[in-house]
Order: C-alpha cells, then sequence, then structure tokens
C-alpha cells in the first residue's frame, strides 16, 4: 500500500504538477496505484474520471469518482471530454 501511494502522489503531485479543477483520467482505477487518488480529490480539487471494466465500476464510484468509463462497452479514442492529465496504471 505504502509504495502503490507514492507511486500514485509522486504521478500527480510532482510530475504532472496536478491543479484545482483540472480534469484527470485514470486508466485502472480499480487497482493499487489506481483507487488511491479518488481519495485526494476532494483536496485536490480535480475532476477525476476513472476507466475499468464493468465488474469495477461500483467500486470506483464508491472510492469517489466524478465519472467512470467502462472499458468494455465504450471506446476511450471515442470519449469527447478532454483530461489535463492521464494517469495510466
Amino acid at each position: 500500500m505504502p509504495m502503490a501511494a507514492v507511486t500514485a502522489l509522486q504521478a500527480l503531485r510532482d510530475k504532472a504538477n496536478i491543479q484545482k479543477g483540472q480534469k484527470v483520467l485514470i486508466v485502472g482505477s480499480s487497482g493499487g496505484v489506481g483507487t488511491l487518488p479518488f481519495s485526494w480529490q476532494n483536496i485536490l480539487k480535480a475532476e477525476v474520471t476513472g476507466v475499468c471494466s464493468s465488474k469495477n465500476v461500483q467500486q470506483t464510484l464508491s472510492l469517489g469518482a466524478d465519472h467512470v468509463l467502462d472499458y468494455t462497452k465504450e471506446y476511450l479514442s471515442k470519449v469527447e471530454n478532454k483530461f489535463n492529465i492521464i494517469l495510466g496504471c
């Protein structure tokens, strides 16, 4: 858990320089690294969209995702939303 948390923190805060109001896409939102940013979104004030399979949609929503994309039903290339940061886990 600590390694996953540090990985997510370094990616979003240190590398991507996440800012208030940005839109973030987390590909792999149901895995170890992917689940942690949802707990920070209230602090960071970012709009977070998670990408996962059908079986993990409810988990991602329960973690606090603003939006969820089910990759088994939607093609990411057809998503009309624009994102400031994409975190691929």
